[in-house]
């Protein structure tokens, strides 16, 4: 139970995070428009903020995804197998997942140490790692909410909590 607690409270903290970040998006390109098609000016950091949100918007988005078990996965092969596999082989699959998302944590925390070393600015006060910082960070949740949905698997089988209700997939 405590592990749906911290999932639950991350999925509110990343929607909280999603919708700052969504509507400062709005704000600065709307400013852009104005600004450029009426004062012909612009600020010149805002365009590359706007592209690093849309990183961070696309990793947050990953993770919320993650956690609803809506996420990108080829299931050709589970559709074949009978239903007592079933269970194991996603298990495995979630399994790899959050290994292959650790490793990817990993590298990409190297690869902001090493732009951290650079010591680029994206816009005035505020360094490029800052904002390539959510790679290793969404990398990480979802190695984590990987582990969390194994974990849960493995309670239902072994009847310490109900199965959850199935959820219809879109063909």
């Amino acid at each position: 139970m405590p592990l749906r607690k911290l999932n639950d409270f991350i999925a509110r903290l990343e929607g909280l995070i999603l919708t700052v970040i969504l509507v400062a998006m709005i704000v600065l390109a709307f400013t852009q428009v104005i600004l450029r098609n009426f004062f012909n000016s612009g600020i010149t950091w805002a365009d590359p903020l706007v592209r690093h949100l849309v990183l961070w918007v696309g990793f947050i988005g990953a993770s919320v995804a993650t956690k609803e078990d809506s996420h990108l996965a080829i299931d050709l092969v589970s559709r074949f197998l009978p239903v007592s596999l079933k269970k194991p082989t996603a298990m495995f699959v979630h399994a790899a997942s959050a290994v292959v998302c650790g490793f990817l944590a990993h590298a990409s925390y190297k690869f902001v140490l090493g732009e951290r070393e650079m010591g680029e600015m994206l816009m005035p006060g505020v360094p490029t790692w800052w904002a390539i910082a959510i790679i290793p960070v969404g990398f990480g949740l979802m190695s984590l909410r990987f582990a969390i949905r194994i974990y849960h698997d493995i309670q239902i089988l072994l009847g310490n909590e109900p199965l959850p209700p199935e959820k219809e997939k879109v063909a």
